[in-house]
Formats: structure tokens, sequence, C-alpha cells
């Protein structure tokens, strides 16, 4: 895990053809310039470039096919949902990877094949299974009660299921200070069925044996982010050996290995992060291994990126407004967004490079605290950040926001209404994708009791 504090963030550097800085001293996405669209939309306000996100998917589809031809990419949902953001990764050829019943509607809606489709989840409930087994959509089984489930509702459906299982290859971080939540493929999960104890196995031998079960596949994912290759190689191993004794001792052989996600999202001011190619070469490599030792027919290899794709690919906009300095303690500055909109950085699980996107000089700079404007103590989104002197009327832009963001988001204390999403089309135009939520949109689904109303 290659940590960053606050205080030792790098400075910007522009990004050519995305990021730059414009003859007026502003900060310009896609040439397009941040005032000028926060002088037309306000703010907050989430600003996205579509060529970002077609250059990022061509990038890892490219790494791996150049490495294993039968690679298919299937989008991680959860990373950004948005329907426009979807629809581009679509078009680029990506499959869909869902966690959820919204995520698979998503996933219909856009018109996605069964076969574009691999559900995921620790808690999948009878509807949502049944609803996959009618579609005839990939299943990651998550337990040996969910493949119980799964037999129960496929014999009522008179159907066959398509599954995969997900297995525990436990492979751990070589870094002790990395927070083990971050890991999923561990014994100790969560998610997943543990190889070592003999479940995994077992969940194999069961299904091979259940009538209304097609068993297609396997399927991990050790964490998120994960900012090593190594593990990579590690897990790849330790399915593959798995894989081979399947075929040996029970006669399966699998049609696909999906290896899942969480590669870091390459956010710019980090170092020492992997590139794509030492991702795709710790998987590749072993893959090709395991399948001559084991004489296995060659499997469709799956990945499910999410944040590593769309990660850099957004910027969000927020103005500066009141400013607070209590002496020997560092100064306050306020925006008008905070872990309402930008959730893990107020978690910490993320730390987003901020600059001054009205006047990118850094000259004058102060040790500050950004906070948002969320009505608890909690709602802080950068600490102890060195940058050039805001006041009363600055934009701040928050880079590297396009993952774990709309996906999270919340009124908070105080219901603030949820920002716009403005796309920067390939042409240079700026289309809203997502409009800005109005106040009366917050109590929409309220509802008073019309005894109240009657004063009863």
């Amino acid at each position: 895990m290659h940590d960053c504090s606050e205080s030792k963030m790098k400075p910007f550097h522009p990004v050519e053809g995305f990021l730059t800085i414009n003859t007026q001293n502003h900060l310009s996405i896609d040439d397009i310039d941040t005032v000028g669209l926060v002088a037309k939309y306000g703010t907050p306000i989430y600003v996205l470039s579509e060529k970002r996100v077609r250059a990022n998917y061509r990038k890892w589809f490219n790494a791996f096919e150049s490495r294993y031809r039968s690679t298919e990419i299937f989008y991680a949902l959860k990373a950004n949902p948005l329907l426009a953001v979807c629809k581009i990764l679509q078009q680029e050829g990506a499959s869909f990877e869902v966690g959820g019943p919204g995520e698979l509607q998503i996933a219909q809606f856009l018109g996605a094949s069964s076969d574009k489709i691999i559900i995921n989840g620790s808690n999948k409930s009878r509807k949502d299974l049944a609803k996959a087994i009618e579609i005839g959509a990939v299943i990651n089984v998550d337990s040996i009660a969910e493949l119980n489930a799964i037999q129960e509702e496929a014999v009522a459906l008179r159907a066959v299921a398509k599954i995969a299982f997900r297995i525990n290859p436990d492979v751990r971080p070589d870094d002790p200070s990395v927070h083990l939540e971050l890991w999923t493929g561990l014994r100790e999960s969560k998610f997943g069925i543990d190889i070592e104890s003999g479940l995994a196995y077992e969940a194999y031998r069961a299904a091979a044996k259940m009538q209304n079960m097609k068993v297609v596949g396997i399927h991990t994912h050790i964490g998120s982010p994960v900012e090593d290759a190594r593990p990579y190689r590690t897990a790849t191993e330790r399915v593959m050996e798995f894989a081979g004794r399947l075929k040996r001792e029970l006669g399966i052989e699998l049609d696909s290995v999906n290896l899942g996600g969480g590669f870091a999202i390459p956010f710019q001011y980090k170092e020492g992060l992997p590139s794509v190619e030492e991702y795709v070469d710790a998987i590749a490599t072993v893959l090709q291994e395991k399948i001559r030792k084991f004489g296995l027919k060659e499997p469709r290899l799956i990945v499910e990126p999410g944040g590593a794709v769309v990660g850099d690919t957004a910027i969000l906009l927020l103005k500066v407004g009141m400013t607070k300095k209590v002496p020997r303690m560092v100064k306050w500055v306020m925006v008008d967004g905070g872990a309402n909109i930008i959730l893990r950085a107020s978690q910490g699980w993320y730390k987003y490079q901020l600059v001054r996107a009205n006047s990118m000089l850094e000259d004058d700079v102060e040790t500050v605290n950004i906070a948002g404007p969320l009505c608890y103590s909690g709602d802080v989104i950068a600490r102890d950040r060195s940058l050039p002197r805001l006041t009363e009327g600055d934009i701040l832009a928050a880079l590297d926001v396009g993952a774990y963001t709309f996906a999270y988001e919340f009124h908070g204390g105080g219901s603030h209404p949820l920002p716009a999403i403005i796309l920067i089309a390939d042409g240079g135009r700026d289309e809203v994708i997502r409009r800005p939520e109005s106040l009366s949109d917050i109590t929409s689904r309220d509802m008073i009791p019309e005894r109240m109303l009657r004063g009863q």
C-alpha cells in the first residue's frame, strides 16, 4: 500500500489532452474551462471526461488481450453506475458485473444480453436469484447455503442455473499497515467460500451432482484497492492450482476463470503504483503456466475492473464559502460539498488531490483543513493540506473522483440536494448526464399520513 500523507501530496502536473492550465490560468478539462462550467451550472458539480473513460477502457482491454487473447472485461458497476458511463463502456465492448438489483436493472435497461452479465453479492435475495436464473446470467455463488437456494429456485422454475463459485484464496497484503477491510479474499472475509478448509471443493462436488445446475467457472476478488501486482500472481496461482484439482479429481473443466478487479485507481499524486502492464503480467503469466501444467482447456479469462477504469476520469468542482482561523490552530476552509458527495474523502479511504481551479498559480501557500456543509464534525474532506490561499468565491477542484463517489451520495445533516453531473463529450460539448437534485426532490418519496393532514 503506497500511502501518501496529506502534507506530502505531489504538486499538480497537467495531463496532456485531459487536465490542463489554460491561458487564463484556470483549470481546464478536455479543453473546457472549469470556471466557465461553474458559471453555467453552479457548484457543487461533477465533470466527467468521455474521452478519458474510453481511453482507459481500451488501455486495460488491449493490455490483457495482447497477453491472453480470450479475455473479457466485465465492468464493475459499483464503481460508477451512471447510465451514460455504463453506455460508453458498453459501446467500447464491456460486459457488466452487478452487485444488486439496481445494478442488474441498469444492465438490462442498456440491453445487455445474459452472457454479458455476472451477478455478485454475499446475500442475494431469492427474488434476485430467480431473476438471474430466468434471464440466464452467471451467478457467482457466495456460499453453500446460496447454492442450495439457487437449486431450489431453479427447480421451481424448471430451469438450469449457470454458476461459478466465488472462492477465497486467502491472499494477504505484505504491508501490515494496510487495513484488512480492503482485502476481500481472506478466509475471514464475509465474501466467498474458503479453499483451505475444503469448503470450496465440497461446493463444486455438490453442484456437479445437481441436475438444475451448470458449473461454468470460478471467481475470486482479493480486495480493493490492491496497490501491488504481486498479490494477483499469488491469487492466480492458488485459483489455478484449485482448478487443476477440480479437473483431476472431479472431472470439472472450467469454461471461465474470473480474477475480479481491485486494481488501484491511478491517482495522479501517487507514486509507485503498478502499471496496467504489471497487473496484466502478474495474472497472464501464471494463468498460461498453469494451463500447460494441468493440461486444461484454455478458459475465458474474466476481469472486473471498476475504479481503475473510471477513477481518474472526473473532477468535482466546489465553491469556497466561509473561512475560520483559531489562534495556534489550522485554518478551516468551508466548501459547498462534503461527505454527502465525496464520502470516501471524509472516511480517509482516499486522499483526493485539490487545486484552486480559478487561479492555478500556487502562490501564498498555507496549511488548511477543508470541510463540507454538513451538520456533523466528521464532514472533513482534507486535513492539514498545503494549498494556495483560499477566499470566499474561489473554486476548489478535487481530482480523480470518478469512482465510488456517485454511488455513495446522501443528503446528510442539512438535507443538501445532490449535484449535477456534466459529461464532456468527445467533441468538446458539455452535456448534463444527471440533473441537479431540487429541494422538492429530497422529500419526493415522503408521505404524511392523511389523519395528520386532517388535524387528527
